[in-house]
């Protein structure tokens, strides 16, 4: 059910007003029969429950182990052996979800005056000779 229409019918009745159907389904772009059943049936609710994941029982167990880098598919075969009645595709995208909001970000760059720093790309066979 959708909320805008249960809260502007649950007003028109608490006036008594026999709301113009057609208006206000052409007001909240839906079918006049939709809000002529918001009106006739009050005891709808306009919220459904959300549906619950397989995953709400192991989200501590799996934010636990992300915390130290393991795959997403290690974790699906640790949560198996507790219970785990889900498929792979939502854990890893839960846990692809998870990395990206807590990505770390880029190091700041900043620069030094000429001869304060020094900075080498290290070879294998490279030799260094102090001339000091």
């Amino acid at each position: 059910m959708r909320n805008d229409i249960y809260e502007r019918i649950k007003l028109l009745k608490k006036d008594n007003i026999k709301p113009n159907f057609a208006a206000i389904a052409q007001k909240y772009d839906c079918d006049y029969r939709t809000v002529k059943k918001y009106y006739e049936n009050p005891d709808t609710q306009p919220f459904k429950k959300p549906k619950l994941s397989k995953l709400d029982d192991f989200k501590s167990i799996i934010n636990e182990k992300l915390e130290i880098p393991c795959t997403a598919f290690s974790i699906y075969r640790f949560i198996l052996s507790k219970g785990y009645k889900g498929k792979y595709s939502i854990l890893s995208e839960y846990c692809r979800n998870k990395k990206i909001s807590e990505s770390q970000k880029a190091s700041i760059r900043f620069e030094t005056l000429p001869g304060v720093q020094a900075q080498v790309d290290w070879k294998e066979s490279l030799k260094l000779y102090n001339l000091w």
